[in-house]
């Protein structure tokens, strides 16, 4: 793993723990109807979690991870030169 690849799953990592410590919040009406109710730290809820968002906020962080790692695969080869 190189220099490059090292910022980048600290820079994930650290995203993915906003992601945990700002949960999204949603409201439920009586006619099951959801309405969002924005973000709020996960110690202060007042609403349930909106799961979908939270899933799909997950998903971007892995695959935008994944890709990036890819890229950076072969890049500081001739840095230890």
């Amino acid at each position: 793993m190189n220099m490059k690849q090292k910022k980048l799953l600290m820079g994930c990592l650290a995203t993915f723990l906003l992601s945990i410590i700002f949960i999204p919040e949603q409201e439920t009406f009586v006619g099951g109807i959801t309405m969002a109710d924005g973000y709020s730290l996960i110690w202060n809820l007042s609403n349930e979690v909106n799961l979908k968002v939270l899933m799909i906020e997950w998903f971007g962080i892995g695959v935008t991870f994944f890709a990036l790692f890819m890229l950076f695969r072969g890049e500081d080869k001739d840095a230890s030169k």
